[in-house]
């Protein structure tokens, strides 16, 4: 959407919604006149009957009448805003059309991350050993000769998933036989109190 200088959009959308909601209000209107001219006429009935069927279609129509008015008066609040809403809108996209370009998507930036997350995890996997040499001033240690070998670097260990405990082996029931964990209190296959000692 390219900003509109002049507001006519706000405007126009205010005019539309404003319209709107004066011919919604107007049926709603039309709706409580119907529904009082329908509760008199349930009045003027004779027999019990009709006047509870022309008193239930009457506040049917009321009902109708109430919820098509609300929703006048809710296009009617919404064309006060429009225009304020539009203005907020064009700003917002003048604001984004005034901003640098990002030099990185997120999508970039993730790929970064994650090359970078690989390369200490092949860092930590396979450091590398460094031969430490001896300082030509100093004599060698009496533990280490100068022409033994660097003592090995040990690997790193791999996580391991912990161990499943195993499943404690299970008791058959006193009454019915059936096999159950060795705390249980009640059977699950005969609901039977299992007492313990």
């Amino acid at each position: 959407m390219y900003p509109d200088p002049t507001g006519q959009e706000g405007l126009r959308m205010a005019r539309y919604l404003s319209g709107i909601s004066l011919f919604t209000r107007g049926i709603g209107i039309l709706g409580v006149v119907g529904s009082v001219v329908g509760l008199l006429a349930a009045m003027g009935q004779r027999s019990s009957s009709d006047r509870l069927g022309f008193s239930l279609i009457s506040l049917c129509v009321l009902l109708i009448a109430v919820v098509v008015w609300s929703t006048g008066t809710f296009h009617g609040t919404m064309a006060k805003l429009a225009p304020i809403l539009v203005s907020i809108d064009e700003k917002l996209e003048q604001a984004r059309l005034a901003q640098p370009a990002t030099p990185a998507t997120p999508v970039a930036q993730v790929a970064q991350v994650a090359q970078v997350a690989q390369v200490a995890q092949v860092a930590q996997v396979a450091p590398v050993a460094q031969t430490a040499e001896p300082e030509p001033d100093t004599e060698p240690t009496p533990e280490r000769a100068p022409d033994a070998e660097p003592a090995p670097v040990p690997a790193p260990r791999a996580a391991r998933a912990p161990e499943p405990k195993p499943e404690p082996e299970r008791t058959p029931c006193p009454s019915c036989g059936g096999l159950v964990h060795p705390d249980a209190t009640r059977c699950v296959h005969c609901m039977k109190r299992i007492a313990r000692g």
